[in-house]
């Protein structure tokens, strides 16, 4: 039990650390983009070293944890935005998605043939299959 207190406590003053004491890690371009040095300090822990590139998925109204799974993607906030508005929610499906060639308006009219998953519009289109191809569903 003394173990699960000491390991907590440990945890508490890591996530204290990060946290708080990122302030003064953060720069002048982060608060001229408008961070306070909490937000931008969890930008930062997301891996966004660039404010005006994380101003940018704020701006798109993103997380800095949702922002980080797209732009490790290779997204740009437009893009995620369009592939969400679609009904892809998940940067890797997208990502499969754009690797055979579905965009996300091609992906709405898979949606309006009944296929609403991602992941097996994207096993269509690894096959081959068209959306002309494609039986309704």
């Amino acid at each position: 039990m003394k173990a699960v207190a000491s390991f907590c406590l440990l945890c508490a003053a890591l996530l204290y650390a990060t946290v708080c004491l990122a302030g003064g890690n953060v720069n002048s371009d982060w608060s001229s983009a408008g961070f306070n040095n909490f937000d931008a300090s969890h930008w930062m822990l997301d891996g966004f070293t660039d404010a005006s590139r994380a101003k940018l998925w704020r701006d798109a109204g993103f997380s800095s944890a949702k922002a980080k799974g797209w732009e490790k993607r290779h997204f740009s906030p437009k893009e995620a935005g369009e592939w969400i508005e679609a009904g892809v929610r998940k940067a890797k499906y997208a990502k499969k998605l754009r690797r055979y060639g579905v965009t996300p308006e091609t992906f709405k009219k898979w949606k309006e043939k009944g296929y609403t998953n991602a992941k097996e519009v994207a096993a269509l289109a690894k096959k081959g299959v068209t959306l002309d191809d494609a039986p309704l569903k």
